[in-house]
């Protein structure tokens, strides 16, 4: 939902457009001109899961000084599930681009961008990156069950995808912020909550019910969440 979001701002701001090809961001990759920004928000791209279609993942992006590069080095080599727009299947590969045509667009750290734009902006005090706080063992502490070995993810792994770490009070803000029109356009909006995908019922980065039921759910590690908006 934050990564929607952030390229739905920028999409608000003028700087893109849902139906932009990705070749512009994604040069070298063979397929970049199939595939649109608004496939990768859908899960429509045929892109397969670096994180979930890759055994190694935590292994291979480990051992790397370039993470970037080796995450779009592994999807790069990979041929598409389908062809773009003909499917819908859940990959996280979608929004780790996204997250990097943020940092393209506005220069900016992925994380910088959402923590100016939106976390600050409506005063979520309690919400921060994983790549910043997860090794707090203050925070660890809290999170884990009790004998639970603690093995971090490489820093910068799911960026865009699973990287942040929040709490009931502050996702209250996120979400009547989002559903008020705060941050988006009422026109990035409806984009970001009508269904592209059938029975698969989702938006951008949202699980769409019907027309005033939206929600997501997720685990990574040892963490699980879920919210949901009634609009």
């Amino acid at each position: 939902q934050f990564c929607a979001t952030a390229i739905l701002m920028l999409q608000d701001q003028g700087k893109l457009s849902v139906n932009d090809t990705i070749d512009k961001y994604f040069p070298e990759y063979k397929y970049a001109s199939q595939i649109t920004i608004h496939h990768l928000l859908s899960m429509r791209s045929g892109i397969y899961d670096y994180l979930n279609d890759n055994p190694d993942a935590v292994e291979l992006f480990s051992n790397t000084d370039d993470i970037r590069k080796a995450i779009l080095d592994w999807i790069y080599a990979q041929e598409l599930d389908f062809e773009p727009g003909e499917y819908w299947a859940y990959s996280n590969s979608n929004f780790y681009m996204l997250s990097d045509i943020v940092e393209q667009e506005t220069g900016m750290k992925y994380s910088d961008f959402v923590q100016t734009y939106i976390f600050d902006a409506l005063s979520m005090t309690n919400t921060g990156f994983y790549d910043e706080i997860g090794f707090d063992e203050n925070v660890a502490e809290r999170v884990l069950p009790k004998d639970a070995e603690v093995v971090p993810s490489p820093v910068g792994l799911s960026r865009g995808s699973g990287d942040l770490v929040s709490n009931a009070y502050d996702m209250d803000k996120w979400l009547t912020a989002l559903g008020d029109g705060d941050l988006l356009s009422e026109e990035s909006y409806k984009m970001m909550t009508t269904n592209y995908s059938g029975t698969f019922n989702y938006g951008y980065g949202l699980q769409v019910e019907n027309k005033n039921r939206y929600w997501h759910g997720g685990d990574i590690d040892t963490y699980e969440s879920v919210d949901l908006i009634y609009a």
